[in-house]
């Protein structure tokens, strides 16, 4: 056994406890450093996840008002194409009709001062469907162009929050089912205890030099073999004092590098400060954007709908002006007829004017004849001014005068092609 040296052994016991609870002190500090850090990183991910399902509904809504704008775009749109099919066809229809009509010469027997019946017509209607139909180009480029440019932005944006969530939500799951934190936990544990353990033996060899000492200055009595057992025990601890105080600085190292990278990567997460980004811009995006592009909607389609009825109205318009212009025609043809009709009447009337008129001769002549005779009979013993008419042989007792309105003529051909083009009509009518 080795010279006994209680002050020795308790100075030494003295600086190694205070050694061993400075790192005590420093390794608790740093677990409940670390027990706070996984605390409010847990709060964190827990508060993270209660976002993401916030804004998952809000994607969802988002997704669903896109669609009910794409639709409506869409309609929209077909609204437009329609509208501008009904238009390009009124405007093909009565443009074919202002050509027939073009066509269709006036006969000169009319003396008509038009040349066709194109010429007794307005083109009114024709510059105002044409005029229609710049507002339907316009309406193409602009309002339905805005609107499919402002769907596609919708669309997109609603495309990238989708990805930035889906980014988000990976990222909490993985971080939520990351293993070597839990493993670093339970190893801080142990550590915890290990250092625990160590540091309480260097407490107690401390307690035990603080009675070697009294022992040894006589302030505590006991048994020679106790004496010389327990400074037997104090030298041994003495020297594997060094050893143990290596322990406890290893040990601390353990939760010290398991504690730092714990707590870095805790303050390393970028992702709660990205979730909360992303909900801020849906929101944003929501009430200025969004609210914005449903309110150009609403405008655009009031202005669609206010011209689509302008424009319906003025296509119907056209088809009751082509039905007049049919009709136009058709009485066109059926005036040539009506005065052909008159022709043949007037022909009649003539007709029965001269076969009246050589009746009337003969009677005339006979009467001629009958006046002769009487007056060689009876005119020698008739008083002239008895009947003054009575030698008058040739005064003729009817004076038959007559006129005919004239009433153009027209050759066959015209009033061939006037009721074939009324019988025509006739059976498209009753079709």
């Amino acid at each position: 056994m080795n010279a006994v040296d209680p002050v020795k052994w308790t100075k030494d016991a003295t600086q190694k406890l205070h050694e061993a609870q400075t790192i005590g002190a420093k390794a608790n500090n740093l677990l409940l450093q670390t027990r706070n850090s996984v605390k409010s990183y847990d709060e964190q991910l827990s508060k993270g996840n209660f976002l993401l399902d916030a804004i998952d509904q809000q994607l969802q809504t988002l997704e669903t008002i896109q669609k009910v704008i794409s639709e409506k775009v869409n309609k929209r749109q077909q609204t437009v194409a329609d509208i501008s099919d009904y238009l390009t066809s009124s405007i093909d229809a009565l443009e074919t009709q202002y050509q027939h009509l073009q066509d269709i010469k006036i006969d000169k027997a009319l003396n008509s001062k038009s040349d066709t019946l194109y010429d007794l017509v307005t083109t009114d209607i024709l510059t105002q469907l044409n005029g229609k139909d710049q507002d339907v180009n316009n309406i193409c480029t602009n309002c339905v162009a805005e609107l499919k440019e402002r769907d596609r932005i919708v669309h997109s944006k609603i495309k990238s929050f989708v990805g930035d969530f889906n980014k988000l939500e990976s990222k909490t799951t993985e971080l939520g089912e990351l293993t070597w934190v839990e493993t670093a936990l339970e190893e801080l544990r142990e550590f915890e205890e290990e250092i625990a353990s160590l540091i309480e033996s260097v407490t107690s060899h401390y307690d035990q030099c603080s009675r070697g000492s009294q022992v040894d200055i006589g302030e505590l009595d006991i048994a020679e073999d106790e004496k010389r057992e327990l400074f037997e025990v104090l030298e041994k601890d003495y020297r594997e004092l060094p050893e143990v105080m290596n322990d406890i600085e290893e040990t601390f190292h353990d939760i010290e590098s398991r504690c730092r990278r714990i707590m870095d990567f805790n303050s390393d997460q970028p992702w709660f400060n990205d979730i909360v980004k992303l909900l801020q811009s849906l929101t944003t995006f929501g009430e200025i954007e969004l609210t914005q592009t449903l309110q150009f909607l609403e405008k655009q389609t009031t202005i669609i709908t206010e011209r689509s009825h302008e424009i319906t109205e003025k296509c119907q318009e056209s088809k009751e002006i082509i039905a007049h212009y049919k009709s136009f025609i058709k009485a066109y043809y059926s005036l040539i007829l009506e005065i052909q009709r008159r022709n043949n009447t007037k022909s009649k009337i003539l007709q029965i004017i001269k076969e009246t008129q050589l009746k009337l001769s003969q009677i005339q002549d006979d009467d001629y004849k009958q006046r002769s005779l009487f007056l060689q009979r009876h005119g020698a013993f008739l008083p002239s001014d008895l009947y003054l008419g009575i030698n008058d042989i040739e005064e003729p007792l009817f004076k038959l005068q007559y006129e005919l309105t004239d009433v153009p003529v027209f050759d066959k051909e015209l009033i061939s092609l006037a009721e074939r083009y009324l019988k025509s009509s006739s059976r498209e009518g009753s079709v």
